[in-house]
């Protein structure tokens, strides 16, 4: 992770910090708690036929940040929403983590794979035998595949999975306005999991089956907030909407409970809890020992730690970003951690260990 993108981590969270304090009292949504929250696996197929498409690490983990952000309602630009519709946005509870913290699936979660193909327009790209990537243990990780697409489509899915543009996936690298804040793998994540757009199949007689979203005759494009039909002003700023990136904003409380009732009934193998998710990865730092654990007073120290580690990185069990601590005299002060269970990772040259870390 290269430090840039750990700068900007550290800053979405204390500005989500900052807005949460200021605005948090507007929306009437409550956040999900941890023992409620659904962890999805992930699997990340690169199919490319020129260097440009081999898109690059930092470039997913972008995305599966923008993911996470904005299946936990962890998007600053909520603060866009408007006033009668900030009651309906929830918390999904959803949190999407590379598919190598599988316990008992190791499973390498960025498949490149280099192609004759060089365009793809349906699911062959699902089929190694046709030039794409084929799934892994689709009915327990979620598979995505990110490769050049026919003009004019961003993404697409079947029940193998989902398919992205490399233009207009995460938000930095090939990412291109105005599809460049990684909301096109949330739209289509919202299908996979049997959110339908929100004008149905079209007309006012048509919806998406669910009740908090306002009957719209078609779709949107561009962002007309503005934008009336079936008597009523439609939800231009949902995810299900087809509006550009900037302007898709939020999920309802009732598409999150049509998904999550989708993931428990249908993909049951697909939901990871806590005691399922790795804690401890490559040989070259097993013989590291760190304690107290659990740690109450923030200081940790470390024991057979090599010369070259010189950062601790912590993160929560979702994979999101808590801080980088410097690692002094073979110890680290952990300041205002609130309590709970996390993933520690020491970080050096061509070495890292992740370990759970619990604080009281």
């Amino acid at each position: 992770m290269s430090e840039r993108t750990l700068k900007n981590h550290i800053r979405n969270n204390v500005l989500f910090a900052i807005w949460l304090l200021v605005f948090g009292t507007q929306f009437a949504y409550a956040a999900v708690e941890r023992e409620d929250l659904i962890f999805i696996p992930v699997v990340f197929h690169i199919v490319y036929s020129v260097d440009e498409e081999n898109i690059s690490d930092e470039q997913i983990l972008s995305q599966i940040v923008s993911l996470n952000d904005d299946f936990r309602s962890r998007n600053i630009d909520l603060l866009g929403v408007g006033d009668d519709f900030k009651a309906s946005i929830g918390d999904g509870g959803i949190e999407f983590v590379y598919a190598n913290k599988i316990i008992d699936f190791p499973v390498d979660p960025i498949i490149r794979v280099e192609s004759d193909k060089k365009v793809f327009f349906n699911s062959d790209l699902f089929e190694s035998s046709k030039g794409g990537s084929n799934p892994i243990e689709e009915n327990r990780i979620l598979n995505v595949w990110v490769a050049n697409l026919s003009e004019g489509l961003l993404g697409f899915y079947d029940q193998k999975g989902i398919a992205i543009d490399f233009k207009n996936f995460g938000t930095n690298g090939t990412a291109e306005s105005p599809h460049d804040l990684g909301r096109t793998l949330t739209h289509e994540v919202g299908h996979f999991f049997s959110l339908k757009h929100l004008w149905g199949i079209g007309g006012c007689d048509s919806d998406d089956g669910v009740n908090d979203t306002p009957t719209q005759f078609d779709e949107i494009l561009g962002c007309d907030l503005e934008s009336i039909s079936c008597g009523s002003r439609d939800m231009t700023q949902n995810f299900m909407n087809t509006s550009l990136d900037h302007c898709l904003l939020f999920f309802t409380k009732g598409q999150i409970e049509k998904m999550r009732n989708y993931i428990v009934e249908n993909l049951p193998e697909m939901i990871l809890e806590k005691n399922e998710i790795v804690l401890e990865v490559n040989e070259g730092l097993r013989t590291v020992n760190f304690y107290p654990n659990p740690a109450n007073e923030g200081l940790i120290y470390f024991e057979g730690i090599p010369s070259n580690v010189n950062f601790l990185i912590l993160f929560s069990l979702g994979g999101r970003l808590i801080g980088k601590y410097p690692i002094a005299g073979r110890s680290v002060q952990l300041n205002d951690i609130e309590k709970g269970v996390y993933i520690l990772k020491l970080e050096g040259d061509n070495y890292y260990k992740t370990s759970k870390m619990i604080v009281e």
